[in-house]
């Protein structure tokens, strides 16, 4: 095989970075036209210590918190027991 000259691996360079380019293209291209799937893989929940700073500051009533995290468009919610300790002993 005779040696490659100068001109012959920049052409071979160019081949095989076109090549390279139009697979990712096309693999792009396919993530784009793929329908999105009905279900997520999962779900992502809301912690209320999430919204502590306008919980303290009575902004949003805790025990709005589930309507609040719905509005959000959240599906699960983590309640936080430091807002429910002055509620420990009332029996109503």
């Amino acid at each position: 095989m005779p040696d490659m000259t100068r001109r012959d691996a920049i052409k071979a360079t160019a081949v095989t970075s076109l090549a390279f380019a139009s697979a990712g293209l096309a693999t792009a291209a396919e993530r784009l036209v793929r329908p999105k799937p009905a279900d997520p893989w999962f779900r992502i929940s809301l912690a209320q210590w999430s919204l502590h700073k306008l919980l303290f500051a009575k902004e949003i009533d805790h025990l709005d918190f589930a309507a609040e995290a719905r509005a959000m468009g959240f599906d699960a919610i983590e309640y936080v027991n430091a807002f429910f300790k002055d509620k420990a002993r009332d029996a109503a």
